[in-house]
Formats: C-alpha cells, sequence, structure tokens
C-alpha cells in the first residue's frame, strides 16, 4: 500500500488554525483517502490528520452520504473515493486529450485493418465520436468527430451501455427504443439480454442495427474503479466488417481498448494523487 498522503498530513501546531475550516477539513480527509490504494478506515484518517474521531466520523458519514466517499468492497471498515469523486476526476480526462492520445493509436489500427475507427464518448446525457481516423473515405460521410451514436443500436453504443447501472441505463435510453431498421433491438428485456454479453466479453456488435448495409464493432475502455465513458470502434460496410476479417477486427477492438484503457488510467491515476499537482 503506497501513502502518499502524509505530506499533506500538518503534524505540528495547534489543530485549530486559520486555514482549518470545514471545506478543509473535508478536502484533506479527501486527499488523504485518495493516496491510499485500499482506502482507510476514519480511525486511520483521525489519526494521521491529527483530528478527533468524532469529528472524522461526522465527516467521513456526511462525505459517504453525498457520494464522495463510500464503504469499500473489498474491506468494509475502510472508506474509498465514491463516485461523485470519480465522476469528476474521469471528465478531466477531456475528450480533447484521449482525442489527442487515441489518434496514433487509430490510425495504426487503421492502417493495419483497411477500416475506419473512432473513438465514442458518453458525455452530457449523449454518446458522441471524438477522434476519427480511416485510410479511406469510404465511411468519412457515416462517422465523423461529433456525431452522435443511438446507444441501443451502434457497437460503441452498446459497448458503453453495457456498463453501466440500471439506473444510468435506464436515464441514457429514455421510455422508448427506437426503431432505426428492421435488425435494431426495440424490446427492453431483450437489449437487457443482450447486453450481458456484451458486457461478459466486453465486445459489442452492430449488424446494421443503426444503418442498413453498415456494421461495427466496439470494445470499452474499462479501468479500475472508475466509470466507463468511452469505447473503441471500427466501423465500414458489412462486408468489411463481419466478414472474414471479422475475429481479427475483434481481436484489434479489444487490444486497442486495452491500450487506450491503460493510458486512461495513468491519466487518471495522476489527477487522482494530489502530489502530482504540485509537481
Amino acid at each position: 500500500m503506497v501513502d502518499r498522503a502524509r505530506n499533506f498530513v500538518k503534524s505540528d501546531g495547534p489543530e485549530e488554525t486559520s486555514g482549518d475550516t470545514p471545506l478543509e477539513r473535508y478536502l484533506r480527509v479527501l486527499e488523504f483517502v485518495s493516496g491510499l490504494s485500499d482506502g482507510a478506515t476514519a480511525n486511520e484518517i483521525a489519526t494521521h490528520l491529527n483530528l478527533p474521531k468524532p469529528t472524522v466520523h461526522r465527516l467521513v458519514r456526511a462525505l459517504a452520504a453525498s457520494g464522495a466517499l463510500k464503504l469499500s468492497e473489498e474491506t468494509p471498515l475502510k472508506y474509498v473515493l465514491g463516485r461523485r469523486v470519480l465522476d469528476l476526476l474521469h471528465a478531466g480526462a477531456t475528450a480533447s486529450w484521449l482525442s489527442s492520445m487515441s489518434k496514433p493509436v487509430l490510425e495504426k489500427l487503421a492502417a493495419q485493418s483497411g477500416a475506419a475507427w473512432f473513438v465514442a464518448e458518453l458525455k452530457d446525457g449523449k454518446i458522441q465520436s471524438i477522434c476519427f481516423a480511416a485510410p479511406n473515405t469510404e465511411v468519412q460521410a457515416y462517422v465523423i468527430p461529433g456525431a452522435p451514436v443511438v446507444p441501443h443500436a451502434g457497437a460503441s453504443g452498446k459497448a458503453i451501455l453495457a456498463h453501466l447501472s440500471p439506473a444510468e441505463r435506464k436515464s441514457l435510453l429514455g421510455a422508448r427504443l427506437t426503431r432505426l431498421t428492421d435488425a435494431t433491438i426495440v424490446d427492453k428485456a431483450a437489449l437487457d439480454r443482450h447486453l450481458e454479453e456484451v458486457r461478459r466479453r466486453n465486445l459489442a456488435i452492430c449488424d446494421e442495427e443503426d444503418l442498413e448495409g453498415f456494421a461495427a464493432i466496439a470494445s470499452a475502455l474499462v479501468t479500475d474503479n472508475f466509470p466507463v465513458k468511452f469505447a473503441i470502434c471500427v466501423t465500414g460496410t458489412r462486408r468489411r466488417i463481419l466478414g472474414d476479417a471479422r475475429q481479427e477486427l475483434e481481436a484489434m477492438a479489444q487490444s486497442g481498448a486495452s491500450s487506450l484503457s491503460a493510458m486512461l488510467e495513468t491519466r487518471l491515476r495522476g489527477e487522482l494523487n494530489p502530489e502530482s499537482v504540485l509537481q
């Protein structure tokens, strides 16, 4: 366990200082917990931050109630960062940053496969492409940066959708699934079953579900403890994507997602570690 939070402990002087406000205490708790890979108990927080135990118990309860902290699933007595803070950190890994980092990966995949590749992002209740590379103009009009993806039909949409909670999925899909082609899944129970398989393999297929004659294969960018917001996708004509090259493209999508996930993990961990801000 790496203890990066010790740099933020006030070891000397009285507890009450000009900077020891309630907000400062909340932030110090978050900084300390963020520096520990497996979290910290309330007593550990109190000891390292030199705060009364009743005060710390009150702080962590309030942070947990707001979603900033949560009890660890592995070690129930320890607190780790909650979804609300992780979402903020994930938002820090901006589309422009990931677009820049993924461009060489997409260009390499496009050159190797002869197909078009893009990265999609879930943001503000919408899924859209943010970066695109293709060896030719075959699908330039079909996928361009900023183009929306239909969550229940597009491969990248389904790849992300499969990793969302039921509440998040419901919010993104709305009350009714729109039929775009004869192949579009419009029954929510059937879609849920389909997404379970997508999640299991981290591989989503669009077989003429959003546009006749076109297909796609996608894999989500999955990182430890951070919500899924991105997916990498290869798209083109059905013959090109789901023909003889299908298995190779599936493996390339999963490999590309793994590479980009590692980059994203490093980025998010860097923002998570308060020391990186001081360097």
